[in-house]
Formats: structure tokens, sequence, C-alpha cells
């Protein structure tokens, strides 16, 4: 008599309040689709950087193997058996410029027997989407050249 039926929607309320069991959470189905745009969105950005930063590094290793020829060039200048003039300079810079980098820096020391020649170039790294004003990254790169002309002559050759 007294006896009154329940909803399974009002006793699923009451056990939730008893126990303490949290109510279903709202749909989210849209939510994966943002996410997805997000990541996408982000490894654009990414592979962005990388593709400027690849072209960086490129422009180190070219500039590096342009400090190299100026540094042989200009040591081959000066050594007695191969020298082809006296202007150490404007060879490394003509090699350097075949290269397609900048001659910054170049300087003799004579220590003991041996000289050695040092040569800095500069080379301009072109991005495409990390602004770095006008022309780019500059990157620069030194070799260093040692010559010793009649020491292996002198001493009985280079096996010795």
């Amino acid at each position: 008599m007294g006896v009154e039926k329940a909803s399974a929607g009002v006793l699923a309320a009451r056990l939730r309040r008893v126990y303490g069991i949290p109510r279903r959470p709202a749909r989210a189905e849209g939510s994966v689709s943002l996410l997805a745009l997000v990541l996408v969105c982000l490894s654009i950005v990414a592979s962005m950087f990388l593709y400027d930063m690849a072209a960086v590094f490129r422009a180190r290793g070219e500039a590096q193997s342009a400090a190299d020829a100026a540094a042989k060039a200009a040591g081959l200048e000066l050594t007695p058996l191969f020298g082809v003039g006296t202007d150490p300079a404007s060879a490394a810079a003509g090699y350097a410029a075949a290269n397609g980098a900048e001659l910054v820096g170049l300087s003799l020391s004579r220590p003991g027997s041996m000289a050695a020649v040092t040569v800095t170039v500069r080379k301009r790294a072109r991005t495409r989407f990390i602004p770095a004003g006008r022309g780019g990254f500059s990157v620069t790169a030194t070799a260093r050249c040692y010559l010793d002309p009649l020491g292996a002559l002198r001493e009985g050759g280079p096996g010795r």
C-alpha cells in the first residue's frame, strides 16, 4: 500500500549520493579531432624549424670546406717548392670565394721551423621560416695549415 515504485533514474541518483559514485562525464566526441589538429600544427612548425636548422648546418659544413681549401691555398702559396706567388691572402680569398664564402681573417705564425697559416671564413645560411634578418644566419669556420717546407727533405724524407 505505501510502497512506491521508484524509477531507475531516481534509484541511481540515490545510490550515487549514498555511495559517492560520480556521475558519468559528459561526452567528449570532438576532442580527438581537436587534439589531432593541434598535433598536426605542432609537427608542421617543428618541420619548418628543422628545415632551417638543416640549412644552417649545411652552410657550416660548406664554410668549413671553404676554410680548408683557403688554408691549403695560402699554405701552398708560402711553400718554396710549390709556391706560385707571394701573396697568401689573395690566394686564400680566391679559394674562399670560389667555395661561396668570404675571407674574414688570415694569420701567419712561424713557431720554430714550422709555419702555420690560420684562415677564417664566413658564409651566409639562408633560412626560409626563421626570421634571421637580412641575408640569414652568418656562420664562420676556421682552418689551419702547418708548413714544414724543407723539413722532410732535410731529415731523410717523410718516412725517416
